[in-house]
């Protein structure tokens, strides 16, 4: 079963097709089939998923080797960041302080992001870690 739809799928994408081409040939299923294996591709590359992963991976791996009583933030445009949330597909908001201890947001696209997940000697009673969210805005 699997060989025969394989078989089909490579005769139907071996081949110049044309839109007229496709309707009444019974291809039109696997053409669907095939748009939206594209579409999921295109949307994976084109989004943040990978930052937004390696930034958790970064932390979770800084968090084994930094001192308990360190904060471990992420500094992103010269801001230190404590917490990121990933407004699905491309846009990251990091919220922290600038160096006058302010609040401070930054809102950017993933391929505009360069940052260093660091640790740091506490800046107030309690332990900051770095939180992360992921909005859908859908």
């Amino acid at each position: 079963m699997a060989k025969n739809i394989l078989s089909r799928i490579n005769a139907f994408m071996s081949r110049p097709i044309h839109i007229a081409t496709i309707q009444g040939s019974g291809y039109e299923e696997l053409a669907l089939e095939e748009a939206q294996r594209q579409g999921e591709l295109t949307r994976r590359y084109l989004s943040g998923d990978a930052l937004f992963v390696a930034l958790n991976e970064a932390v979770d791996a800084l968090l084994k080797v930094a001192p308990k009583e360190c904060d471990v933030l992420i500094e992103a445009c010269g801001v230190y960041m404590s917490h990121v949330e990933f407004i699905e597909p491309h846009t990251f908001l990091f919220t922290g302080n600038n160096d006058a201890g302010d609040k401070t947001f930054v809102v950017a696209h993933y391929s505009q992001v360069t940052a260093r997940v660091v640790f740091m000697k506490p800046k107030a009673p309690d332990r900051v870690i770095v939180g992360f969210a992921r909005k859908n805005p859908s």
